[in-house]
C-alpha cells in the first residue's frame, strides 16, 4: 500500500509539471506527445503507460536508477535521461523508432543493449565511467557520438560500423596514441572530432606535438578538430606537406639502413665461402675415395662369389682325390687373400668416413658461426628500422638516441650496468665478463608525461614537502625481466618501449607475479633468456650445437620510483 501511494504521488507530480491533471489522464494522456521533468520529484519512471504516442520524454536531474516503462511507448523518437543514477543501459527494446538518445552524465559502466535501436542518429553517453567502445555495431545511421568523460583509452576498430558518423566527441578520456587516432580514419563522413573539449580535461595525445597535424592529415574531410576551424584549403596542405617530409625523410633512413645491412651481410657471405673451401674441397676429396673404395670393395664381393663357383665346379668335375685336394687348398688360399683384402678395404671406409664425417661438422660450424655473427647485425639493423618507422608514426613523440662515450648519459648507464653484474653468478655458464656493444635512450614523450603526472599526484598524495624535495632520492635504474616462454608479443621489448609496461593484472593472467617483473641484478634479469636459449639449442638438430646460445642480449633499464620497499 505503501509503496502504490509513493508511486500514485510521482505519477501526480509528473503530470502536474507537466499541465495535466491526474483524474483525467485517460482521455488526455493518448494526446500527450512530450513530457519533461526537472531537478528531482520523478525518482522511478512510472505512469509512462498512459501515454501511447509518447515522442519525446526529457528527465533530467533525477533520482532514476532504471530505464523502465517504456514498452508502453514505441513511438518515442528522442529520450533524455541525464544528471542520474543509471548504471545499465536496458529497457529500449521496444523503442524501435529512438532517433536521439541522451545518457550523459550517470554512471553506466557499459554499452549495451543498443542492438534495436537501427533508427538511432544521436547518442549522449558523455559523463559516465565506460571503458570500452563496444555494442555500436548495429546503429549503422549514427551521425552523432559523445563519448567525452569517460576512461576510455582504445578505440581499435570499434566505430568501423558506424559509417555515416560525422560528430564525435572523445574528450576526456585516456586516449594517449595516435595508433589510436588513425582508426578514425575508416569514418569516410566524419567533419567535426573533439578530442580536447575546454569542458573536459584533454586526451593526453592532445598533449604531443604535431598534434593537430598528425589528425588533419590522416583525416582530410575535418572541417572542425577541438575548437580550431581547419576547413581551409591552407590548413590541409601544410598538414599534408608536413607529413610527406618526414615520410621522405625517414623512408631515406630506413632506406640506408637496409642498403647497409645488404652490404654487411654479402661480406660476411663471402667470409663464409672463404671459410667453406678447404672443407667443401676436403669433403670432395674424401667422397670421392670412399666411392673409390666402395667400388673396389664391390668387386672383391663378385670375385670371392666366383671363386666359389669355380671351387664347387671344379670339386663336381674333379674324379682324382689327389687333384681334388690340391684344387681346394688352392680355393681356400684365394679367399683367406679375399677376406683380408676385403678387411683392409673396409678399415680404410671407416676411416675416410669418420674424416667426412669431421669435415661436416667442420662445415656445420662454420656456417653456424656465421649464423651467430649475423643473426645479431640483422636484428639490431631490422630493429633500427623498426625504430624509424615508430618515429614516423609516432611523428617523432618517441625518438631513439643512440649514444657514444662523450654523452654523459652513456657513461653513467654503461656503469650502471656493469656494476650489476658478478661474474661469479655466470660462473657455471663459463661467462667471465660482460660486453657492451651499444646503449640506445628512448624519448617518449606520452610515458614521460604520464609518469610526471603519476608522480606528482603520489607526491600531492603523501602532502610531504620534504619528499618532495627529495624525490630523486627515490629513484633506482631497474632492469625488465622478460621471459620468452610466458610472453604473448613477438618483441616484448619494442612493445613496452612505445607503449610502456603492462597492467599488474596482464603479467598475473600470463602466469607471472602480479606486477611489473623488474629487478637490480643482471643475474636475475638474464635467466630465464639464458634457461629458454639453451632449451632451445639443445632441442635443434644438427652436428654444431652453439654452447653459448645466449651471447648476444638486450636489455631494458628503466628509472622507477619506489614509493614504499619491503624487506624479502
Amino acid at each position: 500500500m505503501m509503496q502504490q501511494s509513493e508511486t500514485e504521488d510521482i505519477f501526480r507530480e509528473l503530470c502536474m509539471c507537466n499541465g495535466l491533471s491526474p483524474e483525467k489522464i485517460a482521455e488526455q494522456g493518448p494526446s500527450v506527445t512530450e513530457l519533461e521533468m526537472f531537478f528531482s520529484g520523478y525518482p522511478r519512471m512510472v505512469g509512462l503507460l498512459y501515454f501511447p504516442n509518447l515522442v519525446v520524454l526529457t528527465l533530467v536531474k533525477q533520482d532514476i536508477g532504471r530505464i523502465e516503462g517504456l514498452e508502453a511507448c514505441p513511438l518515442l523518437t528522442q529520450l533524455w535521461i541525464a544528471e542520474s543514477h543509471l548504471v545499465d543501459i536496458e529497457g529500449l527494446d521496444y523503442c524501435t523508432n529512438l532517433q536521439r538518445l541522451y545518457l550523459y552524465y550517470n554512471q553506466i559502466t557499459q554499452i549495451k543493449n543498443l542492438e534495436n535501436l537501427t533508427k538511432l542518429e544521436i547518442l549522449w553517453l558523455n559523463s559516465n565511467n565506460i571503458k570500452v567502445i563496444e555494442g555500436l555495431n548495429t546503429l549503422t545511421h549514427l551521425k552523432e557520438l559523445n563519448l567525452a568523460g569517460n576512461l576510455i583509452d582504445v578505440i581499435t576498430d570499434s566505430l568501423d560500423s558506424n559509417v555515416q558518423l560525422e560528430w564525435l566527441n572523445l574528450s576526456g578520456n585516456r586516449i594517449c596514441s595516435f595508433k589510436e587516432l588513425t582508426n578514425l580514419t575508416r569514418l569516410p563522413e566524419l567533419q567535426i572530432l573533439s578530442l580536447k573539449d575546454p569542458q573536459y580535461a584533454p586526451n593526453p595525445v592532445t598533449l604531443l606535438c604535431n598534434y593537430m597535424t598528425h589528425v588533419v592529415y590522416h583525416i582530410p574531410k575535418l572541417l572542425r578538430l577541438d575548437t580550431y576551424d581547419v576547413s581551409s584549403k591552407l590548413a590541409k596542405d601544410f598538414a599534408e606537406s608536413t607529413v610527406m617530409k618526414k615520410k621522405m625523410y625517414y623512408s631515406m633512413r630506413v632506406k640506408n639502413a637496409l642498403r647497409q645491412l645488404v652490404e654487411i651481410v654479402e661480406r660476411l657471405k663471402k667470409q663464409l665461402s672463404s671459410m667453406q673451401e678447404v672443407p667443401k674441397e676436403r669433403i670432395k676429396t674424401v667422397n670421392f675415395c670412399i666411392k673409390a673404395l666402395e667400388s673396389e670393395l664391390a668387386l672383391q664381393h663378385l670375385s670371392k662369389k666366383q671363386n666359389y663357383a669355380l671351387t664347387v665346379l671344379n670339386g663336381l668335375k674333379t674324379k682324382d682325390g689327389i687333384e681334388g685336394m690340391h684344387s681346394t687348398s688352392n680355393s681356400v688360399k684365394n679367399s683367406t687373400d679375399d677376406s683380408n683384402a676385403e678387411q683392409k678395404i673396409c678399415k680404410k671406409l671407416d676411416a675416410l668416413k669418420e674424416r667426412l664425417m669431421f669435415w661436416n661438422s667442420r662445415l656445420d660450424e662454420t656456417e653456424a658461426r656465421y649464423q651467430t655473427e649475423v643473426t645479431p647485425i640483422t636484428e639490431f639493423l631490422n630493429l633500427s628500422v623498426l625504430f624509424l618507422l615508430i618515429e614516423l608514426e609516432t611523428v617523432g613523440n618517441i625518438r631513439f638516441e643512440e649514444g657514444t662515450p662523450s654523452d654523459v648519459w652513456f657513461t653513467s648507464c654503461y656503469d650502471v650496468i656493469l656494476s650489476r653484474f658478478c661474474a661469479w653468478d655466470f660462473k657455471k655458464l663459463g661467462v667471465t665478463g660482460l660486453k657492451i656493444n651499444r646503449i640506445i635512450r628512448v624519448h617518449n614523450r606520452m610515458l614521460r608525461l604520464k609518469y610526471e603526472d603519476k608522480i606528482q599526484s603520489i607526491l600531492s598524495k603523501e602532502g610531504s614537502t620534504y619528499k618532495s624535495e627529495n624525490y630523486s632520492k627515490h629513484l633506482e635504474y631497474l632492469f625488465y625481466v622478460c621471459d620468452p616462454e610466458l610472453s604473448t608479443e613477438q618483441n616484448e621489448v619494442l612493445q613496452i618501449l612505445e607503449d610502456g609496461f603492462k597492467k599488474a593484472e596482464v603479467y598475473r593472467l600470463l602466469g607471472r607475479d602480479e606486477a611489473v617483473p623488474l629487478c637490480n641484478s643482471m643475474s636475475l634479469c638474464e635467466q630465464p633468456r639464458i634457461g629458454y636459449l639453451q632449451r632451445q639449442a639443445k632441442a635443434q638438430n644438427g652436428n654444431y650445437v652453439d654452447p653459448v646460445p645466449f651471447r648476444y642480449g638486450c636489455i631494458q633499464r628503466s628509472g622507477t620510483y619506489l614509493c614504499k620497499t619491503l624487506e624479502v
